[in-house]
């Protein structure tokens, strides 16, 4: 990490990377050098949750994609053409937005606080042993999860869920609208409920009590696996950015870690935001996964792909 808290643009050590986070109160970016110290000035654009008396909590997935917009925008700038070389994307965990076969939003963005899907966890315990599915997947059955999410979606919105060509995350939607291409980063496969620990692959057991195929889902990759634009638009209206790689979404807690400087399992961060957590990064998957733990990821060619977490999702 940088000495600094931050750096001129005229002092910055290349190459930047532009850097992006969607948190539950605003969306926020900044540039960093290659020291990781932030340059300049950052931004940020404050929104809010959609909250109801029935448990409803949501934001809408394309105000956020316009949020992240204004970001780029502001820190993108022609002059820096060139010296950005990566844009990388991390937002709250666990989120859910249906998307049809055109890429349209047929749901806000359901966050991880969104508990209408409450009572559906009982239904998915009738369909899955729970104890063999949190060895596998490192989460218990909870509300926060997408499995009762959409198991909940497809018995009281059937019809947006025949609709639904694919189920993304926040951060995968936001991808899918500015590049015209998508996919997951492992941290955040780990908080849909759905992602096998062991193999860094989709559980399948899990879809299909879920009432879902793995073609409705992003490919899981590696947080290291670029992405490059598939249309024009970043490019005709961010030139600094054209030909520039972005990278998968993660999990704010994962972000949190690295950038507290906590890569390996010598370091725990404590997280202290709109929800409490304790992590680790580790290697491998941790066997047996214990009761009360959060969502554990593993990819074996990864070094410290896994995420151990102690949330208020359980």
């Amino acid at each position: 990490m940088g000495q600094q808290f931050k750096v001129d643009l005229s002092n910055a050590v290349d190459p930047l990377v532009l850097a992006i986070d969607v948190g539950s109160t605003a969306t926020r970016g900044c540039l960093y050098d290659a020291t990781g110290t932030p340059v300049g000035t950052r931004h940020k654009v404050p929104h809010y949750f959609t909250n109801r008396a029935d448990g409803t909590v949501v934001i809408d997935g394309n105000q956020v994609v316009d949020e992240i917009a204004e970001v780029l925008t502001s820190l993108a700038v022609s002059g820096l053409a060139g010296r950005i070389k990566a844009v990388a994307l991390d937002t709250f965990a666990s989120s859910l937005v249906a998307v049809d076969a055109d890429g349209r939003a047929l749901t806000p963005a359901i966050t991880y606080a969104d508990s209408r899907c409450g009572s559906y966890v009982d239904v998915l315990r009738e369909r899955v042993d729970e104890h063999e599915t949190h060895q596998r997947t490192g989460t218990r059955l909870h509300a926060s999860y997408l499995p009762a999410r959409l198991v909940w979606l497809k018995s009281e919105q059937p019809a947006v869920f025949e609709r639904a060509a694919t189920f993304l995350s926040l951060g995968e939607f936001v991808l899918q609208r500015l590049l015209g291409t998508t996919a997951a980063g492992v941290s955040t496969a780990a908080w849909t409920g759905l992602l096998d620990r062991h193999t860094g692959d989709w559980d399948e057991p899990m879809l299909a009590a879920s009432g879902i195929d793995r073609g409705q889902l992003s490919p899981v990759v590696e947080a290291t696996a670029p992405l490059y634009p598939q249309t024009a638009t970043i490019a005709s209206r961010w030139p600094a950015l054209e030909g520039v790689p972005w990278f998968p979404p993660v999990s704010d807690g994962y972000a949190a870690n690295l950038g507290s400087g906590a890569t390996d399992d010598r370091l725990m961060v404590a997280t202290m935001a709109t929800s409490g957590a304790l992590r680790v990064l580790v290697e491998g998957a941790p066997s047996p996964c214990r009761t009360g733990c959060g969502p554990t990821a593993s990819v074996p060619t990864s070094r410290c792909s896994a995420v151990r977490s102690t949330t208020s999702a359980g």
